[in-house]
């Protein structure tokens, strides 16, 4: 018995072969007839196929990370599938929705603790989320946290840390490594008791999560996670954040196509965070994988801040690990070589791409679409990153920074306007009052940027106001601290030089001679002490000379 000859494109057409039913004769005179129905040929389904192929019911190639048949007909594609796991390895979990978790587990909580709950809910949730984030993002954090015993937990002792009022002062606190065997200073409140016992809690919890081989265990435990390093954060105890985090960034790596892109997005921004605050750390996380996990974006905002994001991937971890090599070197060796500085012009001509497309208006620019503090978030984000573009390969501080004296005045300017706009859309808990605490990046550092590379007076001491003015914390990065180290880096640029600081204008700079600039900073701190060993970085006989770093003990 003869085969039937293959379809050319491989595919399985059984039901062309079967021999057709005549269809009956229509007769349009007569009213009764019945039309007979026209039925569409079945297509051949595919398991990991894309969802715009099963939308459009044509058979996906399966191509990754995109599918041809989205790129040939212009379409945006949502991914294909990965397999199923077949090492019997880790468990790789679906991204998480709101079935994905199991009912509320909060009916155990005290009145006290389900008061702590609700201001999380109402009030600190913009802490971790921001006062511009994604609302999926948001309903997300707080669909888990009242369906996951864990996260509930973890919640509960950061809302009473936050609202303790000493958090991580001389009194001090246990760290993460003790906080389940030892008790609380005697001298430390009844809140920061209580927030202790219940990161004890989350933790022992956490430990049950990780035991747990369903679906939602790792999403789970990476919210946990995340939740720890802001515990971590503000009790002052940076290391063992970064503890959490680099452990939370194997997961992410191991599992990037089975956690959540909320989930993704948070780590790869606090990644980021610690490659700017730690000076010999790059990303951990490659942007392009990281962006590969958002198919569609809920806003043009979200768009446009992943795409900065990666930018500043991209720049840091070129500083980290090029750049540094050459502008640090002691003493200086050889030119930049070509390939490394037309890498550097790479970078700049992309960030001059995102501002002709997001930040500029006209024809094409999304810049209307977006709200006025998201691009004010935007715009301080993207002159930080011009500004240290422009110095990483300097060897002059003069050449590097004082062409920026007018993105400076606009850096403080664009500070104002988003701390204003916080204390306008988030509640007080979340923005002001002691300790007032944020996970993500938005104005310290590019304020401390400013105090420590601006050689105007005026615009300088703006940015110092500024720091002083809140919030306390983003991140790891401390507004007092990195305020008293700005404040200390004017003291010695400005000693001896004679100007009126009542005649300046904002953005006009003085001339500081080069052999008393301080090119760089490094800071040993122990904020939980309230001091650090700072090392002030200068080239005394001028440019191509060999390095002097001041050491003095700084408090606050």
């Amino acid at each position: 018995m003869s085969s039937k000859p293959a379809a050319a494109d491989g595919s399985r057409r059984g039901s062309r072969a079967k021999p057709k039913s005549p269809k009956p004769p229509i007769t349009l005179s007569s009213p009764n007839t019945i039309a007979a129905a026209v039925t569409k040929k079945r297509y051949s389904k595919t398991k990991l196929g894309c969802k715009t192929c099963k939308v459009r019911k044509i058979r996906c190639d399966e191509t990754s990370p995109v599918c041809n048949n989205c790129i040939k007909s212009g379409r945006r594609c949502d991914g294909v599938a990965e397999p199923a796991n077949k090492d019997g390895g880790l468990t790789f979990t679906a991204p998480l929705t709101l079935t994905h978790f199991r009912p509320t587990q909060t009916g155990w909580l005290t009145p006290r603790e389900v008061a702590h709950l609700d201001l999380f809910r109402h009030e600190l949730v913009y802490s971790i989320v921001g006062h511009v984030g994604t609302p999926a993002w948001r309903r997300l954090i707080l669909q888990a946290v009242h369906e996951e015993v864990a996260l509930c937990h973890a919640v509960v002792a950061f809302t009473a840390l936050s609202t303790s009022g000493d958090a991580g002062c001389d009194a001090g606190l246990a760290t993460t490594s003790s906080v389940a065997a030892q008790s609380p200073p005697q001298n430390a409140s009844r809140e920061n008791e209580f927030a202790l016992r219940h990161y004890g809690k989350a933790l022992e919890a956490m430990r049950h999560v990780f035991r747990h081989d369903d679906k939602r265990s790792i999403n789970t435990a990476l919210l946990c996670t995340l939740l720890c390093i802001c515990f971590e954060l503000r009790i002052r105890e940076p290391a063992t954040a970064l503890t959490h985090l680099e452990h939370g960034l194997q997961v992410v790596n191991s599992n990037l196509h089975t956690v959540d892109e909320a989930i993704t997005t948070a780590f790869a921004r606090l990644d980021l965070q610690a490659a700017i605050f730690l000076g010999i750390r790059p990303p951990a996380l490659d942007p392009s994988r990281v962006a590969s996990r958002i198919f569609v974006f809920d806003s043009v905002y979200q768009e446009a801040d992943n795409a900065l994001a990666g930018l500043t991937n991209r720049v840091w971890t070129f500083i980290r690990t090029v750049a540094d090599d050459y502008r640090y070197e002691d003493p200086p060796q050889q030119a930049v070589p070509d390939a490394v500085a037309a890498r550097a012009r790479d970078i700049q001509h992309s960030l001059a791409g995102f501002r002709m497309h997001y930040l500029t208006a006209g024809s094409g620019s999304k810049l209307d679409k977006m709200l006025p503090e998201q691009v004010s978030l935007l715009r301080i984000k993207y002159l930080t990153c011009v500004i240290v573009m422009s110095g990483c390969l300097a060897r002059e501080e003069t050449a590097a920074y004082d062409a920026h004296a007018a993105d400076f005045v606009a850096v403080v300017d664009l500070a104002a306007d988003i701390r204003a706009r916080q204390q306008q859309l988030i509640p007080s808990h979340a923005t002001g009052g002691t300790g007032s605490f944020q996970l993500d990046m938005a104005v310290i550092q590019p304020l401390y940027l400013t105090a420590t590379k601006c050689r105007c007076p005026v615009t300088r001491r703006r940015a110092v106001r500024a720091l002083r003015a809140g919030p306390d914390f983003e991140g790891a990065w401390e507004a007092a601290v990195n305020a008293r180290i700005a404040e200390r880096v004017i003291q010695m640029e400005e000693e001896g030089l004679a100007f009126d600081l009542e005649s300046l204008r904002d953005g006009e700079l003085v001339d500081v001679p080069e052999s008393v600039r301080v090119h760089a900073v490094d800071i040993c701190a122990e904020p939980a002490q309230g001091r650090a060993t700072v090392y002030f970085s200068r080239r005394p006989n001028g440019p191509g000379t060999e390095w002097e770093d001041l050491q003095e003990e700084i408090t606050w």
